[in-house]
Formats: structure tokens, C-alpha cells, sequence
């Protein structure tokens, strides 16, 4: 029984932000020519939507063995949001109640890049939100064996996104639930989203080659785009523009 609750704790993530921190954030937003109802673009270094495949492997396979001594939390970094959804319905939740006209969301990861539409909808309100997220200029986490299989173990995942709208909801536990369509989430769900990964030039969702995100944002289209050097000459690829105006 010991070593169950131990299982048990060891894969509950900590909140990545907590009451105070959010009240300080509000406050000095507010402070700000910032005014509730305008567009918002934050910038997180943990992205609010991760790559499923690398944090489905880490939370149920890598991140429990802490359990028996292994230092993991001391090699990787554990830190998707979706894994506390207490955590996530916080972060969400402060979104709805600043009733943003548009919400961009600018963050980082060591593995991959790509982009992410996501419409949450929460007791009849609605929330478009844009996440872009671009990987280090010098990326060094799929060296080795190791890095080569977990490289095409996620074009393959990435590939069965594609075109792909993905159902989410809360439920009253604050478990993160994929709702397979739309129509499967509860009455009592705290929330429900539908996302979607936006395709890169090629028919692909995500870059694991080192890259450094640009961000433009026009009057019609915003636009997210990998900037690379290749055989040392610039080179850049771009995800499927997203329209400026809410949908």
C-alpha cells in the first residue's frame, strides 16, 4: 500500500503557478495601459499545449520512477500543464475573467516546435486562443539512440494530428478528459475546448530541427514562423496563417 501512494504522489505535477502568483500578475497587468477586453499576448515558458506523445511517455513511464531513487526530476524537465488540471482550469479561468478579444500565447521548448488553435468554451463564454511555440537555436535533447527513436516516435504521432480537431473537458475532479467529439462532454465539465494543431509547409504539425520563432502579426493574418540555418544560409518555414479577428 506504501509503495501505491508513493506511485500515486509521484505523478501528481505541482501547480506551475498558484493563487498569489496570479494575483500578481493580474495586478501588474492592470497597472498597465492594458485594459479588460483587449487582445493579450503572454508569454509562458512552459506551453499551455504540449506535444501529447513526449508528455504521455514522461508522466506515465519515465516520471514514476522517481519512486525507487532515480534523480528524473534533476534530468527533465516534468512540466505540462495539462497534468494538473486544477492548474490548468486556474490558468484558463483567469483568461475568461479578463475577457480577452484575443489571447496569443509565445512559449519554448527544448524538443520541437509547432502551433496550436484552441476555442475553450466555459458556462456559455468563449475564448480563441493561439499558442506558438519554437525550440532553442541550439538544441541538443535528440542526440544519441535514444534521441533518433523519440524523434520519429513523434513524426509519427504528430502525423495522426494532422487535420485533426481534438475534444478536451474537465471534469469535476479536475482530471483532463479527451472527449473524442464534441457531443461527449458532460453537463457538469468545468470546461471544454476543441484544438487543433495548425500544419507547417509540407503537411507536417511539428519542426524538431533547431529553429528560432517569428511572430507576425498583421491586420488580417498572424502568422508563426521557424527561421533556421541551413548549410549557412537563413532559411524560413512557416506554420498555416491564423485569421487577426476572433472566429
Amino acid at each position: 500500500m506504501k509503495v501505491g501512494r508513493m506511485y500515486k504522489e509521484s505523478v501528481q505535477t505541482p501547480r506551475l503557478i498558484g493563487t498569489s502568483g496570479w494575483k500578481v500578475t493580474a495586478r501588474t497587468l492592470l497597472k498597465s495601459r492594458w485594459t479588460r477586453g483587449d487582445p493579450l499576448i503572454i508569454v509562458s515558458p512552459t506551453p499551455l499545449y504540449g506535444l501529447g506523445l513526449i508528455e504521455s511517455v514522461l508522466h506515465s513511464y519515465v516520471y514514476p520512477l522517481r519512486t525507487l531513487g532515480f534523480p528524473i526530476h534533476e534530468v527533465l524537465d516534468f512540466e505540462a500543464w495539462k497534468y494538473n488540471g486544477r492548474g490548468f482550469t486556474d490558468f484558463i479561468g483567469q483568461l475568461f475573467h479578463w475577457s480577452l478579444s484575443r489571447c496569443i500565447i509565445l512559449s519554448g521548448d527544448v524538443h520541437y516546435a509547432s502551433s496550436v488553435r484552441s476555442r475553450l468554451t466555459s458556462k456559455r463564454e468563449v475564448l480563441d486562443i493561439l499558442q506558438f511555440t519554437s525550440s532553442p537555436s541550439h538544441n541538443m535533447s535528440f542526440s544519441g539512440v535514444w534521441g533518433k527513436l523519440m524523434k520519429m516516435a513523434i513524426w509519427g504521432n504528430a502525423r495522426r494530428r494532422v487535420k485533426k480537431t481534438i475534444y478536451r473537458y474537465c471534469d469535476v475532479g479536475f482530471s483532463i478528459r479527451n472527449g473524442g467529439k464534441a457531443i461527449d462532454c458532460p453537463k457538469d465539465a468545468k470546461w471544454q475546448e476543441a484544438l487543433r494543431y495548425l500544419e507547417m509547409q509540407g503537411g507536417t504539425i511539428v519542426e524538431t530541427e533547431n529553429n528560432i520563432g517569428l511572430v507576425t502579426v498583421g491586420d488580417a493574418v498572424i502568422r508563426h514562423s521557424l527561421l533556421q540555418m541551413v548549410r549557412g544560409e537563413m532559411k524560413e518555414i512557416h506554420f498555416e496563417d491564423s485569421e487577426a479577428s476572433p472566429v
